[in-house]
């Protein structure tokens, strides 16, 4: 069985499918949660060997919202969430692998060393004056 990657056309989501070739990773991911409304024409399957040492028989893809799946996915083939929620990376399976979390507490980091830059700022001003 081999590893593809399923997108839809110009869509940043996509999904790892094991099956025999493209055409039937494609196959196997319409109807599923987020390519319900797509067409068979509308799907692109990469190859991904890198993935192929997860397959497991009887399993058709890596999962998501699997906790095992989802460090796969972040941890080995660089997948990331494109808008988590803050509630959301701190309960992540996968945040240790992630940088999302890592950006977002520099991001606020960033914030409050601008505001104590501008709080010593305001006191050297009033000690100067």
């Amino acid at each position: 069985m081999k590893a593809y990657k399923v997108s839809i056309y110009n869509d940043i989501y996509s999904t790892v499918v094991f099956a025999e070739s493209p055409s039937k990773a494609k196959v196997r991911i319409l109807g599923d949660d987020g390519y319900d409304d797509c067409e068979y024409i509308d799907l692109r399957a990469t190859r991904l060997p890198e993935a192929d040492k997860y397959y497991q028989e009887g399993k058709w893809c890596l999962d998501w919202y699997n906790d095992e799946d989802q460090i796969i996915l972040v941890r080995d083939l660089g997948y990331k969430c494109y808008d988590p929620i803050d509630w959301e990376c701190e309960d992540c399976p996968a945040s240790q692998w992630c940088g999302t979390l890592q950006a977002k507490i520099d991001a606020e980091l960033d914030i409050r060393k601008d505001e104590a830059i501008g709080e010593v700022n305001k006191i050297i001003s009033n000690i100067t004056e």
